[in-house]
């Protein structure tokens, strides 16, 4: 064969060998992804089943609960009814049990109460009976005690009341006299004491004069706007030398003839005439100061020592008046205390005679007060024996009436306490019995909910565990087929690559031969 067409030949062989190799391997790879995509698809399938299963379940334990809660509702409802029904007729036994014992026991109270009564009624008429007569008969003794009394003090007081009307009126006498004898001593020294002082008045008024017109001098009182108002109380001073009529009659002498000598030379108003005026008046002030003062201090001696006399005058008359006063005080006193004395004596004697009356009168009414408490003491001792005889039949009456009263009475309240207490024991045991039954028909129906719901959970988780497992597998599934199919596509690629080549060796091999 020739070689052109030998390798003509294997070249076509080759060409073949690859295209039919891609077209296997093209043809492997797109059935590995359509196996693929149907494993997928499969567990996708599977999945959902197996969510619906799941849902399933839910749906099945939900109502399997909801049912098992209605109807433990249903019983527990029928059960508070039964319990409800059972209460009431538990307390409308034990009220009729109960009023049933109230009624024994109120009317049983009611017979004795009644009984008591009358008893107690009949023991105070009684002692009504015989206290009113004991009284009446008290009374009448004190009656006549009370009359006895009054008589013999109504004379004891008739005396008493005599015998004072006679002192009194001697009393009066004596006072009288006594007041009397007062006024007459205290006229006499009123007499003396106004005599003395009449005598004595001129000196003392001239003592008053006489001081009013020194104090007035001195400035120690009077008119204080009078021109000589405490003329001798200040020192002497230059001021009042022009006041001195020497030093004035001299001043005027010389001061004209200075004049009359001027006018004599025609110098009048002249300077040295003025001049000559100053030195005069000067030396006349110089020269009469002295002769001045010297004047007004005798004039002053002279003025106040005129009034001393007549002011030591009127402080001795002063002196006897006030003496005179004293003569006159201690002769009303003397006056008053003989009057007093006297009233004394008269109120002494006074109080004497009364006091032996009212001692005669207290012995007589003593006397008689004893009589009378004896007298009111035994009848009052016998009053009141025959008021305790009452009074202890009384009480032994009622104490009898309430012994029986209270034993009674005790019987029937114990009575009442055992049948309220058998009442109450009953209503309670009804009521435990009743209360035991509820809770375990009530405990009953929570258990039954309580299972109920525990099997439905335990079968959700069962479906649910069961669901999880095959939504598992079927996704496991689906992948590992996708992954077999894949790998599956890729082998029959290589396979068909490797035959494509393996032709193209052969078929080189077979041109290297030929030619």
């Amino acid at each position: 064969m020739p070689i052109a067409g030998a390798l003509a030949i294997a070249v076509g062989s080759v060409a073949a060998g690859v295209g039919g190799a891609a077209i296997s391997a093209s043809a492997s790879r797109r059935a590995s992804r359509t196996q693929a995509a149907a494993a997928v698809e499969a567990a996708r399938i599977q999945a959902e089943a197996a969510e619906k299963a799941r849902e399933a379940a839910r749906t099945g334990r939900d109502e399997a609960i909801a049912a098992a809660e209605k109807a433990a509702a249903a019983a527990q409802a029928a059960q508070d009814k039964a319990n409800t029904l059972a209460k009431e007729e538990i307390e409308k036994g034990y009220t009729t049990a109960q009023g049933a014992t109230e009624t024994a026991r109120a009317t049983a109270q009611a017979a004795l109460d009644k009984a008591r009564t009358e008893q107690d009624a009949a023991a105070k008429t009684a002692y009504d009976t015989s206290s009113a007569a004991a009284t009446r008969a008290y009374q009448d003794s004190q009656g006549a005690f009370d009359r006895a009394l009054a008589g013999q003090t109504a004379a004891f007081g008739n005396a008493k009341a005599e015998q004072n009307a006679a002192f009194g009126q001697t009393k009066a006498e004596q006072d009288a006299a006594a007041r009397q004898a007062l006024a007459t001593q205290n006229a006499a020294a009123k007499e003396a004491y106004d005599t003395q002082t009449g005598l004595q008045d001129p000196y003392r008024t001239a003592g008053l004069t006489a001081q009013a017109a020194y104090m007035q001098r001195m400035g120690l009182g009077g008119d204080t706007t009078a021109a000589d108002y405490g003329r001798y109380a200040r020192d002497y001073s230059a001021a009042d030398l022009p006041q001195d009529p020497g030093y004035a009659f001299r001043f005027d002498e010389g001061q004209r003839a200075l004049e009359r000598s001027a006018a004599a030379r025609g110098g009048l108003l002249s300077g040295n005439m003025l001049k000559g005026v100053t030195r005069f008046s000067q030396g006349l002030a110089s020269q009469e100061y002295q002769a001045a003062f010297n004047r007004y201090q005798t004039e002053r001696s002279g003025y106040l020592g005129a009034l001393q006399p007549l002011m030591n005058s009127g402080q001795n008359a002063a002196n006897v008046m006030t003496g005179a006063a004293g003569n006159y005080g201690s002769n009303l006193s003397s006056a008053a205390g003989a009057y007093g004395s006297n009233l004394s004596s008269a109120a002494g004697a006074y109080g004497v005679n009364t006091a032996n009356a009212a001692a005669n009168y207290g012995t007589n009414i003593a006397g008689a007060l004893g009589t009378y408490g004896a007298n009111t003491a035994a009848n009052a001792r016998n009053y009141g024996a025959d008021t305790m005889n009452s009074a202890n039949l009384y009480g032994a009456n009622t104490a009898t009436t309430a012994g029986n009263y209270g034993a009674n009475t005790a019987t029937g309240a114990y009575n009442y306490g055992r049948d309220t207490s058998a009442n109450t024991l009953g209503r309670a045991n009804a009521v435990v019995n009743n209360a035991n039954a509820y809770a375990t028909n009530t405990a009953n129906n929570a258990l039954y909910v309580g299972t109920a719901g525990t099997n439905a959970t335990n079968n959700f988780a069962n479906a649910s565990a069961n669901s999880a497992y095959y939504t598992g597998n079927a996704a496991a599934a689906g992948v590992t087929n996708a992954a077999q199919a894949q790998a599956a596509g890729y082998i029959g690629a290589g396979n068909a690559y490797g035959g494509a080549l393996s032709g193209i060796a052969n078929n080189l091999a077979t041109y290297g031969i030929y030619s």
